[in-house]
């Protein structure tokens, strides 16, 4: 299932750089849930890919699977070079630990709010998010959101349907998957542009990725202070 949705993801990037369009866009890559896991009380770390990659964790992170969030690309025009080394940053993931959807959004539209601009967030998981105090952080990004109103957030889940999931003897019940899925319905109806998509099948995925940046309606900011 990861092998098909890397494959899919990749595809539809090398679709955006040989689309014709004069100047290419700009796109970044963040991944969660990749070096830090925990089993019972026992943290986990994914030394293969540390190792690959010659990185060390800050402490923090290092102790918690839920901060395990990493930049792997900033924003920057999808030239040959970027598009080749997010190509390999994508081949070189893979599922490890936790599910920290939330604060990969909130450090994702903290980078538009950088740059002052709109663009799309495409979130891409194969489940629910585990993060903790999920209510706080969802108001969080509620706020970034309506502070950047021309961001528009689109969550893609693959392999699976959120029916599945809370038919599942295996999830968590401590999880709460309905109750999280109706929070998070909620705070993308409390804008425009945003959607939630299911991709059960691997086939899918491309199509809804596809749709998920699909070019959005576009608005005219006055941030003059006079």
């Amino acid at each position: 299932r990861w092998g098909t949705a890397t494959q899919r993801l990749g595809e539809v990037i090398k679709g955006l750089a040989k689309s014709g369009d004069a100047v290419k866009p700009d796109i970044g890559l963040i991944a969660f849930g990749h070096r830090v896991g925990k089993t019972g009380d026992t943290i986990n770390l994914n030394m293969d890919y540390l190792k690959a990659k010659g990185a060390t964790l800050q402490p923090d992170i290092a102790k918690d699977p839920w901060k395990d969030i990493e930049i792997l690309s900033s924003f920057r025009p999808l030239t040959n070079t970027h598009l080749a080394k997010t190509l390999k940053d994508i081949d070189d993931l893979g599922p490890y630990g936790a599910t920290p959807s939330l604060a990969a959004l909130r450090i994702a539209l903290g980078e538009f709010q950088k740059r002052r601009s709109g663009g799309i967030v495409v979130l891409i998981t194969d489940g629910i998010y585990t993060d903790p105090d999920y209510n706080r952080k969802l108001a969080a990004i509620k706020a970034a959101m309506q502070a950047n109103p021309g961001v528009s957030l689109q969550a893609v889940l693959f392999g699976q349907t959120i029916e599945r999931l809370l038919n599942d003897p295996t999830v968590d019940p401590t999880i709460k998957v309905k109750d999280r899925q109706q929070a998070l319905d909620t705070l993308l109806e409390s804008g425009t542009g945003h959607k939630f998509h299911e991709a059960p099948q691997g086939a899918q995925l491309a199509t809804k990725l596809a749709a998920a940046i699909a070019p959005r309606p576009y608005f005219i900011l006055d941030r003059s202070t006079t």
